[in-house]
């Protein structure tokens, strides 16, 4: 299997969130509702000039990378990536469209002076990703659609700190996207829109920390599982159909550290994606 390398163009400027202490995510709730809850860790926010928010990367500048798209500076000196988006941009002109769909080779992206103007072409369906991230600060990383549907953005990372992992999220919608990451320091990102992967048979297995999945799995029905988390934040574990059609629940939805059991229907072939703060155990039970 070959893997695709390209580096990225990196624009630097001083960078403020409103309200940016929401990125912890609440905590107020670990009931198990069937919605996924965005797993991030916190680190303390400190003042910056820029009007309406505070920094939460501590240092008050932050690197962000936007590939296919126009970024550009604000007269205030903040770096704005999604100009050439947010405007509805409903072609992909004379960029280079890299397929991720169909040709299973891996593409990997990394920090670093190089072209602008990849785009990468998706399907509907699961799109894994393996990262890493250095330093202490935000590490970002979304798919958006250049069709100006910010509602079809698809977060691949969302954390705070040094971390080495990988996820999977579901694409909804047939096109070409660009990708957004905001970073201060060193990242490297592979991603895939693999192919009629090959299931593999039950039972599972399996254990990580942090940010991670497995599978594909062969799942046919009524399922029990069973996990364990010893992290002091969220645990989520979610099913991502290898099909088109998304799943909207979740196997594990806790908060701090838990061990229980879970059951789920699912009708056919499914990833298990996991976001969680420690170390996890995730299996199937006969």
């Amino acid at each position: 299997m070959r893997r695709r390398t390209y580096l990225v163009a990196v624009s630097i400027g001083t960078f403020g969130f409103s309200g940016c202490s929401s990125l912890a995510g609440n905590g107020a709730s670990a009931e198990n509702d069937g919605t996924p809850t965005d797993v991030v860790e916190t680190l303390e926010p400190t003042e910056t000039g820029a009007a309406g928010g505070t920094d939460v990367s501590g240092t008050g500048t932050t690197t962000r990378t936007t590939v296919g798209t126009n970024a550009t500076n604000d007269t205030d000196g903040r770096t704005t990536g999604n100009t050439a988006i947010a405007g509805g941009n409903d072609s992909a002109g004379d960029r280079n469209v890299v397929p991720l769909h169909g040709s299973d080779d891996p593409v990997t992206v990394a920090n670093g002076e190089g072209p602008r103007d990849e785009l990468f072409g998706l399907t509907e369906g699961p799109v894994t990703a393996a990262f890493s991230h250095e330093g202490e600060s935000n590490f970002i990383v979304r798919l958006v659609p250049t069709d100006g549907d910010l509602a079809g953005s698809v977060t691949l990372a969302n954390t705070i700190g040094e971390v080495e992992g990988s996820q999977v999220v579901h694409v909804g919608t047939v096109g070409a996207y660009s990708l957004d990451v905001t970073a201060a320091d060193d990242w490297e990102l592979t991603l895939n829109q693999p192919t009629d992967p090959e299931p593999e048979s039950l039972p599972i297995d399996a254990d990580g920390e942090r940010l991670g999945y497995v599978g594909p799995y062969a799942f046919d029905g009524a399922t029990t599982f069973a996990g364990s988390h010893d992290g002091d934040g969220p645990f989520v574990v979610s099913p991502i159909a290898v099909g088109d059609s998304p799943i909207t629940t979740s196997i594990f939805n806790e908060l701090g550290s838990f061990e229980g059991e879970s059951t789920g229907t699912l009708p056919g072939p499914a990833y298990l994606n996991v976001r969680a703060t420690g170390e996890w155990t995730l299996s199937t039970t006969e």
